[in-house]
């Protein structure tokens, strides 16, 4: 009896099991550029800018000003053995070097994505540097109506 007791008061007191934190990015859908930095300046700009990602790891960017059906050639990799998340996005899915090498987070539905457009070593912060080829975007998620 008073083994059964103390098995029940362990039991109770244990810490639940938690799910284990989901280690995968959601890019896939559409989003909005809210603000970019290039060279340390932000990018003072009118023309809407959207990035499209799919979820088989294709992307594209459009504007207010191309209203054509978007191309989703360009191809991205993520990496989440790090924090951020490293990312890969290349021009051409052909191309055998990666175009833009970079970090990634998405915090509810804003991404941040921080890069190197000239095959420059991977940014480590979220920064864009003066005198760096590093483009830092602020996007928010476009909502589904």
């Amino acid at each position: 009896m008073q083994a059964t007791i103390l098995i029940t008061a362990f039991a109770l007191s244990a810490p639940a099991l938690k799910d284990p934190p989901k280690n995968e990015l959601n890019l896939a859908g559409e989003w909005i550029v809210e603000s970019q930095i290039t060279n340390g300046r932000p990018l003072k700009s009118k023309i809407e800018r959207r990035y499209i990602f799919s979820a088989d790891g294709k992307w594209t960017m459009t504007t207010n000003k191309t209203k054509v059906t978007p191309d989703l050639t360009r191809t991205f990799t993520i990496d989440n053995k790090n924090k951020p998340a490293a990312i890969d996005m290349k021009l051409l899915p052909t191309a055998t070097t990666t175009a833009y090498t970079g970090i990634v987070k998405i915090e509810g539905d804003t991404m941040t994505i921080c890069y190197s457009r000239n095959g420059d070593e991977r940014p480590t912060k979220f920064e864009s540097p003066e005198g760096s080829t590093v483009i830092l975007i602020v996007m928010k998620r476009v909502k589904k109506e």
